[in-house]
């Protein structure tokens, strides 16, 4: 198993392709790492087993309610200050939470961070396009690759 860490986000989208565990961008926050770890760990745990170690939905506090988001309907994630937009196939949400822990409760084998303020879900990307992703959603930047 491999847990990538490393400070290029660009190289996120092609190491899901070698099946790492997870990918973690530097610098990492000691509870970014332990939850790498712990999904390391549920995975050996699981392995044949057939169970699926992560969940299929979060949880975000949304005009004074708890809603219920299925990753599956996750299209991307937009940071705005000390915001999150969730765009889903329906709809949006908009929630006070910062980006980074919004980042640490998604399973990172479906979602990607392309940009400072973007996480998209694999699932959605239609085309990479130069510098921009497109998805059902619109075209969302992506991050110059350097080096």
């Amino acid at each position: 198993m491999i847990i990538f860490t490393t400070a290029y986000s660009e190289y996120a989208l092609e190491s899901f392709e070698l099946d790492v565990v997870d990918y973690l961008l530097k610098p990492i926050s000691f509870a970014r790492f332990l939850k790498s770890v712990e999904k390391a760990q549920a995975y050996l745990n699981s392995r044949g087993t057939g169970q699926d170690v992560t969940d299929d939905f979060f949880f975000i506090k949304c005009n004074g309610k708890i809603e219920k988001i299925t990753l599956s309907e996750v299209v991307y994630i937009e940071a705005l200050s000390n915001y999150v937009i969730v765009h889903t196939r329906q709809k949006k949400y908009i929630t006070y939470l910062t980006f980074s822990g919004i980042e640490a409760q998604l399973p990172s084998q479906n979602f990607v961070r392309i940009h400072k303020s973007y996480l998209v879900a694999l699932s959605a990307i239609q085309t990479i396009d130069g510098n921009e992703i497109i998805t059902a959603g619109g075209r969302l930047p992506l991050s110059k690759i350097t080096g």
